[in-house]
């Protein structure tokens, strides 16, 4: 039996719950893959229309210095070969390094609270036998980032809407709005 590594991606909001997700996925597809193919960027615009109508700048989602800058995705600057950074440049990335560690405590929790993504322990089999995609872990991923949102809204936030100062929604708010979605 051959298991393979397991990835996702999932967009956080500042308050603190899992607004996308993506994946599970193999661990054989790289970011840019997983990026083409969720259609994250599309997906971020389509929430800001306004911005768009208004030629407005879009908010952000930060992300690994792999992803190309888009409308919705931005990371560190690089400095050129042989170049430096702007000292604007220089302001952006000093305030975006300190939001790269909270980008990545969703994950934390998730596989604490959860037990999921520990491929070491709990061997999911993303491709069955005849190597067609097998459906159950990618259905219990999206249901534990559920659990996951509703923990944060019944607790009142998390190290993440702590982190950026922001306060998700009550659990009564959450539910009607799942319900109306």
């Amino acid at each position: 039996m051959k298991y393979h590594g397991i990835k996702s991606q999932i967009i956080t909001a500042p308050i603190g719950i899992i607004v996308n997700v993506w994946g599970p996925g193999s661990l054989r597809d790289n970011d840019i893959w997983y990026m083409n193919e969720s259609e994250v960027d599309e997906y971020l615009v389509s929430l800001q229309p306004e911005a768009r109508a208004n030629l407005r700048a879009f908010f952000s989602c930060l992300t690994d210095c792999i992803y190309p800058f888009t409308d919705c995705l931005m990371h560190l600057h690089e400095a050129p070969i042989n170049g430096v950074l702007t000292q604007q440049q220089e302001k952006e990335n000093v305030a975006m390094k300190g939001m790269r560690e909270p980008v990545e405590w969703p994950f934390a929790g998730l596989k604490v609270t959860f037990g999921i993504m520990q491929t070491s322990m709990i061997r999911w089999r993303l491709l069955n036998k005849n190597r067609e995609r097998n459906d159950i872990p990618f259905k219990q991923y999206r249901v534990c980032c559920l659990f996951y949102n509703l923990r944060v809204c019944a607790s009142g936030g998390s190290n993440v809407s702590n982190f950026f100062g922001g306060k998700p929604p009550t659990l009564d708010e959450y539910l009607s709005f799942l319900n109306t979605n």
